[in-house]
């Protein structure tokens, strides 16, 4: 249990992981409502995306 809070008291910003959740699943109701899109490009584009939130939210640095 210690290690679980250790590793929320390293979170800079506490709904990083909703936000990370909230980007995949808007991204899958966009593929659903407009199929015509290309999944690669938008798979890709919330890929790096996350990555952009998950290095700034999980981030071990404190201000």
């Amino acid at each position: 249990m210690s290690d679980l809070k250790e590793w929320v008291i390293q979170l800079r910003y506490p709904y990083t992981a909703g936000v990370i959740a909230v980007m995949w699943l808007g991204s899958a109701a966009l593929a659903i409502i407009r199929p015509e899109l290309s999944t690669e490009v938008l798979i890709s584009l919330v890929a790096a995306a996350t990555l952009i939130v998950a290095v700034i939210g999980f981030s071990s640095t404190r201000r």
